[in-house]
């Protein structure tokens, strides 16, 4: 297991030992390592803990110290970084850290760009940069550094980090002003284009009104529950019956900000949603309708596992245009099968 925290006075013996490690510090310019002893950790982790531009955080695999990952802003720029024990290589850690670091900056800074300055040497870094959707700049920081860049709508995290990250949870009172902020205070969304636009928008409400109106939707319902990556909420989940009394049972699910969507985090709320429904429900089949002009909820709904089971052409009129109903899903038994072979 992975977890990774922000750093303790604990965590700065193993950090001295990784800094005066030449085998890491050699891709920074330092093949004999830091040199560093133990008391010259105090003064910097008193400066890292009291800056409010840094973040620093110890990485553990399996409970052994393995690395450790950080950023710091400046110029409207979060220059992030990560070092890992090199007996640690190659287990996907390096991937699921730097894909936490930059979940954090992006939840807190989310129109900052995050910068990264390889050695051009270092192409096992620059690969582990472009998966995770940095992309060259054209320039350099030294002769023999490129700087690369990531903004959030290009952010591609971690699968493994994104399957821990991603929680399906019970809506809180807290929860109900981002809710409108995000899905009800503006009078048009980006995602209200996809979610069956042919029925029409609801009337925009007052926060005062949404509230008194949506409590009961949102609290404490079984049927429909928050997506949030980390803290942050990002979506919701949902499910209906079709026809309660044959128990015919339809879900469904939005992420609100498009910056979010492309990330997989859909496919992993929708496994996890899907699971959680057969759980806790006397049901024998799940089901998803989405309709031809939602071109992503289509390949989502194949990516998690459904089935195409019914295809209605031109019965969607919408802005002029005859659009297709699609209908996807999956048996119990066929359902438990794939997870055990995934």
């Amino acid at each position: 297991m992975i977890i990774i925290k922000e750093t303790e006075t604990k965590d700065l013996d193993f950090l001295c030992d990784l800094w005066n490690n030449g085998e890491v510090m050699k891709w920074v310019g330092f093949p004999q390592g830091l040199g560093k002893h133990r008391d010259d950790m105090n003064p910097w982790f008193d400066a890292i803990s009291k800056s409010g531009s840094a973040k620093h955080y110890s990485i553990y695999n399996d409970s052994q110290f393995s690395g450790e990952t950080f950023y710091r802003i400046k110029d409207d720029i979060a220059y992030v970084d990560i070092k890992l024990d090199p007996k640690f290589h190659g287990k996907g850690i390096a991937s699921y850290a730097l894909s936490f670091c930059m979940t954090q900056i992006f939840i807190n800074f989310p129109n900052l760009k995050v910068q990264v300055d390889p050695r051009i040497t270092n192409t096992q870094a620059i690969n582990l940069y472009t998966r995770l959707g940095f992309k060259p700049t054209g320039e350099f920081s030294t002769e023999v550094n490129q700087v690369f860049t990531c903004a959030l709508q290009n952010f591609k995290p971690s699968q493994k980090y994104l399957s821990d990250a991603v929680k399906i949870v019970d809506f809180k009172e807290a929860d109900l002003e981002n809710v409108y902020k995000l899905a009800y205070e503006q009078p048009h969304y980006r995602f209200e284009d996809f979610d069956a636009p042919y029925f029409g928008k609801e009337e925009r409400k007052t926060f005062e009104e949404f509230t008194l109106y949506y409590h009961e939707r949102y609290i404490n319902k079984a049927s429909l529950k928050a997506i949030k990556l980390e803290d942050k909420l990002v979506g919701s989940v949902s499910s209906y019956y079709v026809d309660s009394r044959t128990r015919w049972l339809e879900i469904g699910i939005l992420l609100y900000e498009e910056d979010m969507w492309n990330k997989s985090i859909g496919k992993i709320a929708l496994r996890q949603w899907i699971t959680h429904i057969f759980n806790t429900h006397n049901i024998e089949h799940i089901g998803l309708s989405t309709w031809s002009g939602n071109q992503r909820m289509m390949k989502s709904a194949l990516n998690v596992g459904l089935n195409l089971e019914a295809h209605i052409p031109k019965v969607r009129y919408y802005q002029d245009y005859y659009y297709d109903s699609l209908k996807y899903g999956i048996t119990r038994s066929e359902w438990f099968s794939k997870q055990e072979q995934s």
